[in-house]
């Protein structure tokens, strides 16, 4: 779990956008999305966790 706190403080824009256009292409809102993967641990650690 502190491997996962420490990522998120280490997390770019550009990190997020790769994650997000990797693992969620489709979805439209983009800003939102790095919103809630920077604020909800558990919704953060499932979707860098997805092995897609």
């Amino acid at each position: 779990m502190t491997q996962y706190i420490s990522i998120k403080r280490r997390l770019s824009d550009r990190d997020l956008d790769f994650l997000i256009e990797t693992g969620a292409p489709e979805v439209r809102d983009k800003a939102r999305l790095k919103e809630i993967i920077r604020e909800d641990e558990d919704f953060r650690n499932g979707f860098i966790g997805d092995g897609k």
